[in-house]
This record gives C-alpha cells, structure tokens and sequence, in this order.
C-alpha cells in the first residue's frame, strides 16, 4: 500500500526528469500521496504548456530568421540589379558629359551628345520612378481604389499605345472582345493599376514580337471573372525561366537588355498589383509566342472604393 504509490510517483517524477510532459497519476486521494500526486500533475500540466510555447516561439524565431535572410538576400540582389542598370547610363553620361566639356566635335555631333545624354537620363528616370512604385506596392503602403468599370476601354487604350511602340517595326495589334453585351467588360478593380499592368505587359509584349509580328489583347469569360489576357508572336520563353520572369531586374535576353528598352522591374510591379488583387496570373508558351493573362472579378453588384 505504500511502495506501489511511491514507485508512481517516482516513475512520473523519471518522466518528468527526461522532459516527458504527458503522464498523469489524476489520484483523488486526500493524504500527503495525493497531495504529492496533484502537485506532479500540476507541475506537468504547466511544463507541457511551457514546453509547447518554447516550440511555438522556437517556430516563429526560424521563421523570422528566415524570412530575414530572404529579406537580405533580396536586398542584396536588389542593390546588385539597381547598381547594374545604373551602371552603364551613368558612365556614358559620364564619357559624353566630359566630351562636352572638352569641345569634341561641333554641330550635329554635339546634338548627338547631347541627345545620349539627355536619353540615359530618361533611362535612369524611369528605373528610379519604376523602384519607388515597386517598394510602395511591396511595402503594403498603396490601398487599392476598387471601382465598377469597363475593362475593354483600357484594352482599346492599351492597343492604340502598342500601335504607336510598334508603329517603325510594322508590328500589328489586334484586339478581341466578347460579342454578347456588345463588348463590354464590366469589373471590379483599381482601374489606375490595371492599366499599368496592361501598359507594362503590352510594352513588354511589342518590345519581344518580330518586326512585322502581331500583339493580340483579348477579354473573354473565365468562370465567373473575366480573363484578360496580352499574346504576342515570336520566340518561346525557356519553359525553366517561365517562373523566374515575375523577378526584380531580371531578363532573358541578357545581351539584348538595353536595346529592349526595359528597366527589368515591369513584370515585378504587375506581379505585386495582382497579387494585391488576388488575381490569377501567369504566362505561356501557345500559338507560336508568349501570352501573358489575368483575371479579374466581373462586376455584378457593384464595389466599394478604398478596399
């Protein structure tokens, strides 16, 4: 009667000793045994909770210290891609400036000078206006203005911008609308955003068709939201750098980065305006060259600005 409750005890207080929370003696005795057994109890009961904090604090410490290091890295490549990208305009404006200054040539090919420079200063313009909006977006520091509009009018704008960026290489542009509802595509978004999205895909796509190529920009009906999508004729993207394009300053054609025109961050601001929007996206190789597609909820009741 009194060794069998002890060796219990001790047997908990062993498992207690090697960090085992989950035994339990629950005696409803009223003596000291049991006043022994309910303090053991106790004395589990708050070292598993304690125990179970640790592990949950230990979690979220590794989650942190990796989110940190992601955090770095990205610093790391950010900076590495903004001095790449600035690199190369400052030092012709640099080379260009000083032949300025020296009196190099006269008449047009000063101008020239001149226009070089006055061209990598718009250059390095567009990368910084292009890095401040993508940190904005990244920052959560923008709130989307949701509005009821028609989708198709930022199409037909978007279409009438391509026209004139492929206008001296013949590309053609197309656009293809629904026929029920005489074309009108009715959402629900931040209207200003979406055309950015649209400006950045179209661009992208002009700059990436042959010449005499076609960019096609379509709207059709994709379970209950509108899909929206931009194609362009020409080369395939290499299907392992489909999931890598979204990226900061990075592009496929590394020889051909400056003749395209690009600052390598478009697809970086359309990817975190989308996400902003919960939309589903992505890109494909079909019908002879890359489409790029979205969707976005149709509007049906109406939404409130500011969501």
């Amino acid at each position: 009667m009194l060794t069998r409750p002890l060796r219990s005890l001790n047997e908990l207080a062993g498992r207690l000793a090697s960090l085992d929370f989950s035994a339990r003696i629950r005696w409803r005795r009223k003596d000291e045994i049991g006043e022994l057994a309910r303090t053991l109890d106790f004395l589990a009961d708050n070292l598993q909770g304690a125990l179970a904090e640790l592990h949950e604090a230990n979690d979220k410490l590794r989650e942190d210290i990796e989110r940190e290091k992601a955090l770095e890295r990205m610093r790391r490549d950010f900076v590495a891609g903004v001095s790449h990208e600035l690199k190369t305009p400052l030092s012709l404006i640099g080379g260009y400036a000083e032949g300025l200054q020296d009196n190099i040539g006269a008449g047009a090919k000063r101008e020239r000078y001149a226009e070089v420079i006055l061209d990598e200063t718009r250059r390095m313009s567009t990368i910084v206006g292009d890095m401040l909006d993508l940190s904005h977006l990244e920052a959560g520091q923008y709130r989307l203005n949701r509005e009821p509009f028609d989708a198709s009018e930022l199409l037909k704008e978007s279409a009438e911008r391509a026209e004139a960026l492929g206008a001296e290489r013949n590309v053609r542009i197309s656009v293809s609308l629904p026929e029920e509802g005489d074309g009108i595509v009715e959402v629900a978004a931040d209207r200003f955003r979406i055309g950015q999205v649209l400006t950045n895909l179209v661009t992208n796509a002009v700059r990436h068709a042959p010449d005499g190529g076609t960019v096609t920009l379509a709207a059709s009906m994709d379970g209950g939201d509108w899909r929206l999508s931009v194609h362009n004729v020409g080369d395939a993207i290499p299907e392992e750098e489909l999931p890598r394009i979204w990226g900061q300053f990075y592009r496929i054609d590394k020889a051909r980065a400056r003749e395209s025109g690009g600052t390598g961050i478009g697809l970086a601001i359309v990817k975190q305006i989308l996400d902003l929007h919960g939309s589903r996206y992505d890109v494909r190789n079909e019908q002879g060259g890359v489409t790029f597609a979205f969707t976005l909820p149709a509007n049906n009741s109406g939404a409130g600005a500011g969501v």
